[in-house]
């Protein structure tokens, strides 16, 4: 008892502060995209901008990298932070699926095949990003330059494509993903972009990325598997990420407060099947395996993603 007092008042605090913090960043997301797609020339500035970025997590936040493992200091604090957020008359983004069809043994069928699909692009997202984070690391010995290069390259692929459609957080697209047909490589190419993000050392993103890639993903499928492209778009928004994090039941809980219950059961099952097919995987390497995702692999419970 006196533990969970003690954690309920400091994430009340923790809350509140985090809920206000996050009414202004918000707010102010609009506006700040607004200002770089009337001032382009501030993609430039991206190298030095991360050279930033990179000095001050190399001189002052080398312990808060990992993150934490503290599931009910962050539960309580996340639902604080909520309230206070909406207390600031500050809302996210609403999506709207426009047809659920009804369950049908081939409906379902459709669903684990798109599961599967997004559980693949999870575990290749995971993959990548570990992956390339270790080249720039075998290159590049003194941290704060890594983003600094990341800068130059992702400023360079902006340049080259002639959009800035991949980088930032990308709401239009992922709106756009549930009721309009989209190129079927944007999924890739926004994951290209936030790998290298990632990799080279920028901080943040990874989640409103994540939901870009699955939304887009969902949305191509829909070119193949004979479901709504809403619905599609919708599973993949929740499945990719749950896939990439191991997260499927908070992602199902998720999915019912962004899409309503009517969906339910395909994103379920868009979720479980991600998560299995994603395999032990994650874009945290600090998560540990609670319960490993097949028998053969016993030996792996208990043990973190990046000792695997």
């Amino acid at each position: 008892m006196p533990y969970i007092v003690r954690w309920l008042c400091l994430s009340s605090i923790i809350g509140v502060c985090i809920g206000s913090a996050s009414a202004g960043f918000l707010q102010s997301l609009d506006w700040v995209t607004s200002y770089r797609e009337n001032h382009l020339w501030l993609i430039t500035m991206l190298p030095f901008g991360g050279l930033a970025i990179g000095l001050l997590y190399y001189y002052l936040g080398k312990d808060i990298e990992p993150g934490n493992n503290a599931i009910f200091p962050a539960f309580a604090s996340a639902i604080i932070a909520d309230l206070v957020t909406k207390l600031w008359n500050t809302h996210h983004t609403h999506y709207h699926i426009n047809l659920v069809p009804d369950i049908s043994v081939l409906h379902i069928i459709y669903a684990i095949i798109a599961g599967i699909s997004f559980g693949i692009c999870a575990a290749s997202f995971s993959k990548i990003i570990h992956f390339t984070n270790s080249i720039f690391k075998s290159k590049i010995t003194f941290p704060p330059l890594r983003p600094l290069v990341g800068g130059i390259i992702i400023a360079l692929a902006v340049w080259a494509i002639g959009t800035t459609k991949y980088i930032g957080v990308g709401i239009p697209t992922i709106v756009a993903s549930f009721d309009q047909q989209l190129p079927p490589y944007d999924f890739a190419v926004k994951m290209a972009f936030t790998v290298i993000t990632l990799a080279a050392g920028f901080k943040g993103g990874e989640v409103t990325s994540l939901f870009f890639i699955g939304a887009a993903l969902g949305n191509a499928l829909s070119y193949f598997i004979p479901l709504p492209t809403g619905l599609l778009a919708g599973m993949g928004f929740v499945a990719v990420f749950a896939g990439a994090t191991n997260t499927p039941l908070a992602c199902m809980v998720m999915a019912m407060e962004l899409f309503g219950s009517e969906c339910g059961v395909y994103i379920a099952i868009a979720c479980v099947v991600a998560y299995l097919f994603s395999g032990h995987n994650s874009i945290y390497g600090k998560q540990l395996v609670g319960e490993p995702k097949h028998s053969r692999f016993t030996n792996y419970q208990g043990k973190k993603i990046n000792e695997l």
